[in-house]
């Protein structure tokens, strides 16, 4: 009883914490901003090295690279955050009576959005074909796919190494009793 309870506040916390990092940004206070302000340098910060060593990019190349990318992600985000203007005025509209949303207009902006975007990342590639050469190039087109990829498998192997690290009595479906419950220790002692 005493581990679901612990279990169970744990949880309740992680969830409550991750609810406040997930607020739109004009809802997060100076604090907030801050931080999110730190995780997206150190984002980029890792963005850069990745990418440049991904792409075996030279200083000449990098100085020229980078600032169209930082262009380019500034344009996405503008766009990202004119989807969530366009979409909170559909949901203010509708806040009363939630039948009155109109969810075929909301369809129209996330499609819009989504063209804008893929134009965007187009006009992108095609300014960067201009720096890198094209064995680059072509690296950079499926970048995001590999560092997904990349993400994806790592998070697989340490959810492994943990399943590895955790002892054989600790297992959620093991019907034996934990070693201080077999030694008679702990909060069971007494009722047997």
């Amino acid at each position: 009883m005493r581990k679901i309870l612990i279990a169970s506040l744990l949880i309740t916390g992680l969830f409550a914490q991750d609810r406040g990092e997930r607020q739109r940004p004009e809802q997060r206070g100076p604090e907030d901003q801050k931080k999110q302000e730190q995780r997206d340098n150190r984002k980029q910060v890792w963005l850069v090295a990745t990418q440049t060593e991904h792409l075996k990019l030279t200083p000449e190349q990098a100085e020229k690279f980078f600032p169209l990318q930082r262009e380019y992600h500034a344009k996405v985000e503008e766009l990202k955050k004119g989807h969530r203007t366009r979409l909170s005025r559909l949901r203010t509209a509708a806040k009363d009576d939630r039948s009155k949303f109109d969810a075929d207009a909301a369809l129209k902006v996330q499609m819009s959005v989504k063209r804008a975007m893929l134009d965007e990342h187009e006009k992108f590639l095609n300014s960067a074909k201009n720096v890198l050469e094209k064995d680059q190039w072509v690296k950079l087109i499926y970048f995001e796919d590999t560092i997904r990829k990349k993400m994806s498998e790592g998070a697989k192997n340490k959810q492994q190494d943990m399943k590895k690290m955790r002892p054989n009595n600790h297992r959620p479906d093991s019907k034996s009793k934990s070693g201080w419950q077999q030694r008679g220790r702990g909060p069971m002692r007494g009722t047997r």
